[in-house]
């Protein structure tokens, strides 16, 4: 089924003012992914004034949940997918630089839904991609830099529950003391340009530095130098990045080694 001219060209005219070149990519596209396209936009113009300011050319899918979205602040060129879920209660709000993609199924949620205290939010840079069905747990602050890649299943969780020292020591009833014992909230920085595989996960603290790259499934729970190249879990520099963290891994395996020595019986 062919789509009529008029609204084939204002479609067209639409994406080449928001991303210089897409034109030339819609020619090639059947009808009806330009017709999901004008869905997308017309949904997006609807969306609009609710944002707490918002660039030209919002494309928002089928399904988007964008709770207390005066919060909630959105450049040109975005694209929310199917199924994401957007909550901006936070005291600093959500930032969506230019150009941000955010893939079906993802969430991003600072706050809890039932009245406790507030978090922070999140800012993402321009150009940066959210996979689908990423989380986002901006309780502390999330700062993305630009042109960042996160692959499917991404988890970043700033936030980590006290333990008691009782739970430690796995002493009677010290389940229901962690609920209990409160959370900290220290944030997480991802620097310009990195790259977050399937499924990694990124825990409260951690700050990675430009161009870092995070295999798919590590867990990060440290922070790493621009350039590093993490594996494992807990993820550890690999390949070429090795040499930046031999020191300090080396430090680390001393301490440990001394401490096990000091705990030796005579």
């Amino acid at each position: 089924m062919d789509l009529p001219e008029p609204f084939v060209r204002a479609v067209t005219a639409a994406a080449e003012r928001v991303r210089p070149g897409a034109s030339g990519v819609l020619g090639e596209l059947p009808p009806s992914a330009v017709a999901k396209i004008a869905a997308m936009s017309l949904r997006g113009a609807l969306v609009r004034p609710r944002l707490g300011s918002a660039g030209q050319g919002l494309l928002v899918g089928r399904r988007v949940t964008l709770r207390d979205a005066a919060r909630i602040r959105v450049g040109s060129g975005v694209i929310i997918e199917d199924g994401v879920e957007i909550q901006g209660r936070s005291r600093r709000g959500i930032t969506l630089g230019s150009r941000v993609t955010v893939r079906n199924n993802s969430m991003i949620r600072p706050s809890s839904y039932y009245g406790r205290r507030e978090g922070e939010g999140c800012s993402i840079g321009e150009g940066s991609n959210v996979g689908a069905m990423c989380y986002i747990g901006c309780a502390g602050f999330i700062e993305i830099g630009r042109e960042v890649l996160m692959g499917s299943l991404v988890q970043l969780i700033a936030e980590e529950h006290v333990v008691p020292k009782a739970a430690a020591a796995e002493e009677p009833g010290a389940a229901a003391m962690i609920k209990d014992a409160g959370t900290t909230r220290t944030g997480i920085v991802i620097g310009d340009g990195c790259w977050l595989g399937a499924g990694s996960i990124i825990l409260d603290g951690v700050e990675l530095g430009a161009g870092c790259v995070v295999g798919a499934g590590a867990v990060v729970t440290r922070s790493y130098p621009a350039g590093t190249v993490l594996t494992g879990v807990p993820a550890r520099p690999q390949g070429e990045a090795v040499a930046a963290g031999t020191a300090e891994c080396a430090a680390g395996a001393a301490e440990d080694t001394a401490r096990a020595e000091g705990e030796r019986p005579a």
